[in-house]
């Protein structure tokens, strides 16, 4: 199956063989344009009007896409059979705006809004919620303080508590220091 594409048709203009497109340009600049053709064609480029610096870019017979870039106006040759109809779709090359030395009075305009609406209740519910966090972290500990405060301190006189094992092992080995002196 063949697709065909071709897009707005009224676009597409026909070249007679032998006809020159120019692409005019004095800087660096990349063309681009489309081809079709009933016969097998050839597409030569040159910076040189009379096209004695010709370059083969490509042999098409249905459709095809170019793309090239140059450093100065180009000139593009499309060799088809006599009898053959080409057609080519250019877009506006000359859409490029100079920039001026004249001032400018444009500004961006700031964003009055914030954020948006969707945005501001999402943010709504996450403070909600934190409050709510906050508000139940204190009723425990709340909770927890009353807890404490209730429970007395259980002090139990005459009970000989043993040292700890670290303080006992710290002890013994000052004894055998003393005594190995």
């Amino acid at each position: 199956m063949n697709r065909i594409q071709y897009g707005n048709i009224s676009e597409w203009s026909p070249v007679k063989n032998g006809q020159t497109i120019n692409f005019e340009t004095n800087r660096p600049t990349r063309f681009k344009f489309e081809c079709t053709t009933n016969s097998l064609a050839e597409i030569w480029v040159s910076n040189n009007k009379n096209m004695k610096d010709a370059k083969l870019v490509g042999m098409f017979t249905n459709y095809t896409k170019v793309e090239f870039a140059t450093l100065e106006t180009a000139y593009v040759l499309i060799k088809a059979d006599k009898e053959s109809d080409t057609f080519v779709k250019l877009r506006d090359i000359q859409q490029i705006v100079e920039n001026s030395d004249l001032p400018s009075y444009t500004n961006i305009e700031p964003r009055t809004r914030g954020q948006s609406s969707d945005m501001e209740k999402v943010m709504k519910y996450v403070q909600i919620n934190e409050q709510r966090r906050e508000r139940e972290l204190n009723a425990e500990r709340a909770e927890l303080r009353e807890a404490m405060a209730k429970l007395q301190p259980q002090v139990v006189d005459g009970v000989d508590v043993p040292p700890l094992k670290e303080e006992s092992l710290l002890k013994e080995e000052a004894k055998n220091d003393e005594a190995t002196e």
